[in-house]
């Protein structure tokens, strides 16, 4: 059985800083404790400081289409006009699983019975949210930010979130 812990907000809410956060811990305070960081396939461009491999696997539409095909993918979600996945091949069976997921993927892995999650909703206000957007990179696109920021309203509504269990809430 699969054991993942999602952790799940808004852009900027701080999702990927408290991963590696938690990441980091573990490692050091618990190495006993096998843990992974699920690195997500996406479809969308590299941004500025992101590394293949290392932040994200970026795939070409064709590629995420062919991994869904073989069956490769656990769950794919269409995210802010862009598909992102989780591969099997990129989890481990005998630890912890720590990834992000928008709140779709968080509800297919939940519905999916050999997987155990544990879901955690990162939220920050939203000035606090534009700030590290635009602090993230030297020139950034600030029309992308705001469609984000736009985006992530009906995403994470009340209406879209009803199907999902989040166990934890964290104010970053």
């Amino acid at each position: 059985m699969y054991k993942i812990v999602t952790l799940s907000g808004k852009a900027g809410a701080g999702k990927d800083w408290l991963m590696q956060k938690v990441l980091k811990v573990l490692r050091e305070e618990s190495p006993e404790i096998a843990v992974n960081e699920i690195i997500s396939c996406i479809t969308r461009p590299m941004r500025e400081g992101e590394v293949n491999g290392k932040n994200y696997y970026f795939l070409t539409h064709e590629e995420f289409a062919e991994r869904l095909a073989d069956g490769t993918m656990v769950e794919a979600t269409i995210f802010n006009d862009w598909c992102y996945g989780s591969c099997l091949e990129h989890m481990s069976e005998d630890g912890i699983n720590i990834g992000v997921y928008n709140p779709e993927g968080v509800g297919i892995l939940q519905s999916i019975p050999d997987i155990m999650v544990y879901s955690i909703f990162v939220d920050a206000p939203d000035k606090v949210r534009l700030l590290r957007q635009l602090d993230r990179e030297t020139n950034p696109d600030v029309k992308e930010i705001i469609r984000r920021f736009n985006a992530d309203e009906a995403d994470f509504s009340p209406d879209n979130l009803i199907d999902i269990r989040f166990q934890h809430t964290i104010v970053n």
